[in-house]
């Protein structure tokens, strides 16, 4: 570091004046990530409302499980369409994340644990047996999986958010419209609202094997997605200051 021309060599503030600019800068650490409050109490309003218009708050005349299921097919149907629509939606328009891989791990992991504690106990109200269930929740855990994914890949990419936008709104729509022209059975449709429409609608009767591979494709893609977030943001999941 070179010395003012006002100081000479031998003035001991030329020393001092030597030894504090040769320090090193040191960078104001990164805040840690928080838990995603507000998308926490969103999400827990949107299943509430969800609940109230499904079930409703009085029981049925008679509160039986076929009486509670077609009302657990639409709360299913809501949560569905939370996942692909509303959480991108709040997402996108908001300001990108400083860290856009955590921030989407922690929505995603937020959003699961709240959907699979109202799936769950609804073996209680329901016709569903368990393996009915079982694949009702893979296929919301895989499309969470995937939709996170989605916002971490646009948190990367300055047109991200418009194309993950458009991604999803495609996944939602374009799939009913070809299976008006093209016979296919439901359960392997590419939308997936109608899947978790006919998934839920069935009863005690269980479901085909087939039934597993919308939700597990959806897994693998999801996690591809996650993988090129990962390659395209250039930065690991972890480093001194905390997790990115």
């Amino acid at each position: 570091m070179a010395i003012p021309s006002h100081l000479h060599p031998d003035d001991p503030l030329a020393s001092v004046y030597a030894h504090l600019m040769s320090r090193p800068r040191t960078e104001s650490p990164t805040p840690p990530l928080e838990l995603p409050r507000g998308l926490v109490f969103g999400a827990s309003t949107w299943l509430a409302v969800s609940w109230v218009v499904s079930i409703g708050i009085r029981p049925p005349v008679q509160p039986t499980s076929t009486a509670y299921t077609p009302a657990a097919r639409m709360l299913m149907l809501a949560i569905m369409l939370g996942i692909l629509i509303a959480w991108p939606l709040a997402r996108l328009s908001a300001s990108k994340p400083r860290r856009p891989l955590m921030s989407a791990f922690l929505d995603m992991i937020s959003l699961m644990v709240l959907t699979q504690i109202v799936i769950w106990p609804l073996r209680l109200v329901t016709t569903w047996p368990v393996e009915r269930i079982m694949v009702i929740s893979l296929d919301i855990l895989s499309n969470t999986l995937l939709v996170g994914g989605l916002l971490a890949l646009s948190g990367t990419t300055r047109r991200g958010a418009s194309l993950a936008m458009l991604a999803l709104l495609a996944l939602v729509v374009i799939p009913p419209i070809v299976a008006l022209g093209t016979p296919i059975d439901p359960i392997f449709s590419a939308s997936p609202l109608v899947r978790i429409w006919v998934m839920a609608s069935g009863g005690p009767a269980p479901l085909p094997p087939a039934a597993w591979v919308a939700g597990l494709v959806t897994a693998v893609v999801a996690v591809l997605v996650w993988m090129i977030a990962g390659r395209i943001s250039g930065r690991a999941l972890a480093d001194p200051d905390g997790l990115r």
